[in-house]
């Protein structure tokens, strides 16, 4: 029979495991929170994963704007092509106003574009009301000399359409100009062989192609432009102040930053109590 002894009360082994499993959790947590970034094996390339921090949170939960903007005193039905320009009229005037953060979205069927954008962080002076106004002001297109003089403005355009130029199969934009706009521009471009002929959406110039000979039969090309992509989003500028029309916020909805810090708070101590 094995010898038996007594031991004293109380001495348990050390909690190994314990301590082991604590921080494979707190690991866990931190790389929640901050993410991961690893290289490949072999590669220059690296692997990202992304934590919560750089989580970007939607206007519910920062405080933002959201509203739905629809042509303006229009009897007519937009055309999609009508609703590309007027986006890319938004997107360049919240460029302008440092909205970068935002989502536009066309809906065709409707007829109508919707934006959505945050608070800046310590954002306190915003006035959204005067920001939806403005977005859906017409657009002021204007081509002007290098003395900055008016030659040709959006009602001188009939059409602007990307495409490709046949002997090189590089992007261009084609213009077509209505009967006064040909007019304008033959005298335009008799005088400024050689020179630019800058193109403006509002005060933002958008192109500044070099004019290469007069061009009178209203039909014109812009080229040496660098991507179809590119060449698209200048055609739809283009379009977009010939629109025959503005837009308006026919419905909108704000979060106030102090609600969106709120349900932030509140989406933390759930986070907290649930790892309790």
């Amino acid at each position: 029979m094995a010898k038996r002894s007594f031991a004293r009360a109380g001495v348990k082994a050390k909690p190994i495991t314990f301590f082991i499993v604590s921080g494979i959790i707190l690991l866990a947590l931190l790389l929640t929170w901050t993410g991961l970034t690893l290289p490949v094996p072999g590669s220059d390339d690296i692997i990202e994963i992304k934590g919560a921090r750089d989580i970007r949170f939607g206007i519910d939960i920062v405080g933002g704007v959201e509203a739905v903007f629809a042509p303006k005193d229009y009897d007519g039905e937009p055309s999609a092509e009508d609703l590309a320009s007027a986006r890319s009229v938004l997107e360049l005037r919240m460029d302008n106003l440092q909205i970068l953060d935002r989502e536009i979205t066309v809906e065709r069927s409707k007829g109508r574009i919707i934006v959505r954008f945050p608070w800046k962080s310590g954002e306190t002076e915003f006035n959204p009301e005067q920001a939806l106004i403005e977005l859906g002001e017409m657009a002021k297109l204007t081509f002007r000399d290098p003395d900055g003089k008016v030659v040709l403005d959006g009602t001188d355009i009939s059409k602007s359409m990307a495409g490709y130029n046949p002997n090189d199969n590089k992007p261009i934009v084609q213009l077509e100009m209505t009967k006064e706009g040909a007019d304008k521009f033959g005298e335009a471009t008799a005088r400024l062989v050689g020179r630019p002929i800058s193109i403006f959406m509002d005060e933002t110039e958008i192109s500044s192609p070099t004019v290469n000979q007069a061009i009178y039969t209203g039909s014109a090309v812009i080229e040496n432009i660098d991507s179809a992509e590119e060449a698209l989003d200048l055609a739809e500028k283009i379009n977009a102040g010939a629109l025959p029309f503005a837009l308006e916020a026919i419905s909108s909805s704000t979060i106030s930053p102090t609600m969106g810090r709120g349900a932030l708070s509140v989406m933390m101590q759930a986070g907290l109590i649930a790892f309790a």
